[in-house]
């Protein structure tokens, strides 16, 4: 047994390196299984428990890159389960990181959250510097899907620090596309261009992920003709490469910019492409984005019923999510399809949620300096104020029109007095990193 043991981990190994992943699992399969008998034949002795255990964390490695996120947690859990019975801190922290990794692919980010802080913790005692700042990156991507953009920010820059020490270009390349993200996500565009062309300089291969952000820039500032050359260029590299989650991506993208050029028809036909990824993927963040996008279409195509479905059940995918930025941006989007349809009592319900979660992000925001506080008002949520605005005014409740549009002017011009905020009793795809 020992012999073929030797032989399958050979194979195995050089399977990997032609990238042959299916072929190189399943050989690893039959290897996991020989240990395994090895195992019980000699009473399961440290030796051979080692041996499973480090199969089983490649085979899940393996299920990882090919995108099957259960098979991969089932694997890394039992690899994990031994290498805690036998004491080894490092590979637990390594697996707990990995753990991390795959829960926040499925979008379960409290135990993503979880398996991560474990993992720092373990690693701040082993003083691995550059393993802690690929775990404090991790936490700040985990708080960033869910709107928390305070937090996240001072996970990115703790990571940054670590990476720059170490001269670690692969955790700085990630952190620096992150910080980025964000930036961008709070409406601060020109420190979000400074930050991609930091990635681009420190690591030339991510190219096609900078065109991706630079292209999601010019879509917020509306030069789509700009924006769709970046996104089509990023994504041959994509098709090139086989990256099926930034395939998605970019397409949803590309769908967006179709849907802003009112090609409703192309924009359907790339929302609806990305969609049957994500599902293949089991990305449940990247359904949610996919539905919202093709409700979107809907309603901006006059097609209301089919919009109010699709926006409906991106609302239980956001809040089931826990994305409060999301959520707040769907509601809004709810909002603007009852008034369309002339319902706009209704309409006036969900436009007041969506502020609530806003005002709740804006109080989180207070950490930062007041003229970055006002970029991600300038930049994402000023038009959902106004709206509001504007249809409390058509329905003659000019008081409350007026409440709501104070929350921008006091908010701003009182901070700027001494920090005083407004009153907060008011009636609320980073998708990942390198």
């Amino acid at each position: 047994l020992q012999t073929q043991a030797q032989e399958l981990d050979k194979k195995a190994k050089q399977k990997l390196e032609n990238g042959e992943l299916k072929t190189a699992l399943e050989t690893l399969q039959q290897l996991l299984d020989i240990h395994t008998q090895q195992g019980v034949r000699d009473s399961g002795t440290e030796f051979y428990r080692l041996n499973i255990s480090s199969t089983l964390y490649s085979m899940a490695s393996i299920d990882r890159q090919l995108q099957q996120y259960q098979k991969a947690l089932e694997n890394y859990q039992q690899a994990l389960e031994i290498r805690q019975q036998l004491g080894d801190t490092e590979q637990i922290a390594a697996i707990l990181h990995n753990i991390g990794t795959v829960y926040s692919h499925l979008s379960q980010y409290p135990q993503a959250l979880a398996s991560f802080n474990q993992a720092l913790k373990m690693r701040r005692q082993l003083r691995d510097t550059t393993a802690i700042s690929s775990a404090l990156n991790k936490i700040g991507v985990i708080y960033d899907r869910q709107g928390k953009y305070p937090k996240a920010i001072e996970f990115y820059e703790e990571a940054l620090e670590m990476a720059k020490k170490e001269k670690d270009n692969v955790n700085l390349t990630a952190i620096l596309s992150n910080l980025g993200l964000v930036n961008s996500r709070l409406g601060r565009y020109k420190q979000a261009i400074d930050f991609y062309q930091k990635v681009l300089q420190n690591n030339p291969q991510n190219k096609a992920k900078v065109l991706t952000y630079i292209g999601a820039i010019y879509r917020h500032l509306e030069e789509f003709s700009k924006a769709l050359k970046f996104y089509q260029q990023a994504l041959e590299v994509y098709e090139e490469n086989q990256d099926r989650l930034n395939i998605a991506i970019t397409i949803d993208n590309i769908g967006v910019i179709y849907r802003e050029q009112e090609k409703y028809s192309q924009a359907l036909e790339s929302h609806q492409q990305a969609l049957v990824i994500w599902e293949e993927l089991g990305d449940r963040e990247g359904k949610s984005a996919s539905v919202h996008n093709i409700g979107i279409v809907y309603r901006e195509s006059g097609q209301y019923s089919e919009s109010l479905e699709f926006l409906t059940h991106t609302l239980i995918l956001d809040r089931q999510l826990e994305n409060q930025n999301r959520e707040r941006i769907t509601l809004a989007d709810i909002g603007k399809l009852l008034a369309k349809n002339d319902r706009p009592e209704l309409a006036i319900i969900f436009y007041k949620q969506s502020i609530n979660i806003t005002e709740k992000i804006r109080k989180d925001l207070q950490v930062l300096p007041v003229e970055e506080q006002k970029d991600y008002l300038d930049g994402t949520v000023t038009d959902i104020y106004r709206d509001l605005a504007d249809l409390l005014l058509e329905q003659k409740r000019a008081i409350e029109s007026h409440q709501i549009l104070d929350l921008l002017k006091v908010q701003e011009v009182f901070e700027y007095m001494g920090g005083i905020k407004a009153d907060d009793k008011i009636i609320g795809n980073s998708f990942e990193d390198i």
